[in-house]
């Protein structure tokens, strides 16, 4: 006598298996919201070595993903699950730092972050439906040594996920001309050496 195990998550995949086989397999307790694989086929996932791949088949041994421009890996289970996949599908956000001068001071708190988060929409909504675009936020975030910190924060839905690495390119290239736009400056670390002053020999 044979059973037949299924994954949702692995289309058309049947493992079949003998019914003794299974007496002595006790499973482990579970999550009836928990997913059964962290992504599906067709998604898009970004992995822990930086690449950014489409998920072409699951299988109980291997993930088969596809990199913008064509190239194809076949990774076994284990490795794809140790490179801590993040399944754009399902939206993702991306994060960028735009560090201004101290003279921007009197505006950075209010002023600045206004203008600069509708520059960022308008931006990206000549790349993209605006509808795909479900926040930008441009907030102070610190002072630092060097620089007056704004974050941006732009959130996605998952339709465009393909355009994850161009989306986030956009951001940074976006912020520069609103900078160039406004007459914003962007700090950048100074170095200052220090002359010994005592005697040479």
């Amino acid at each position: 006598v044979y059973t037949e195990l299924t994954n949702p998550a692995f289309k058309g995949t049947v493992l079949r298996m003998p019914i003794d086989r299974l007496l002595d397999m006790v499973s482990r307790p579970f999550d009836p919201d928990e997913p059964w694989f962290p992504c599906r086929e067709e998604d898009w996932v970004t992995l822990s070595d930086d690449s950014h791949v489409k998920v072409l088949h699951i299988t109980p041994e291997f993930v088969q993903v596809v990199h913008l421009g064509g190239a194809r890996r076949t990774i076994p289970v284990a490795d794809f699950l140790a490179l801590q996949p993040g399944n754009l599908s399902c939206g993702f956000r991306i994060s960028t730092i735009l560090g201004l001068d101290y003279n921007h001071q009197p505006h950075i708190t209010r002023e600045i972050p206004l203008k600069l988060k509708s520059f960022v929409f308008d931006g990206l909504s000549e790349l993209l439906d605006p509808g795909a675009i479900r926040s930008v936020k441009a907030e102070f975030r610190e002072a630092g040594a060097h620089s007056l910190d704004i974050e941006i924060l732009t959130d996605f839905d998952g339709s465009v996920a393909d355009k994850f690495q161009v989306l986030r390119r956009a951001v940074q290239r976006i912020a520069v001309d609103a900078c160039n736009e406004n007459g914003w400056v962007i700090a950048f670390h100074q170095l200052v050496l220090h002359r010994d002053s005592g005697d040479e020999n």
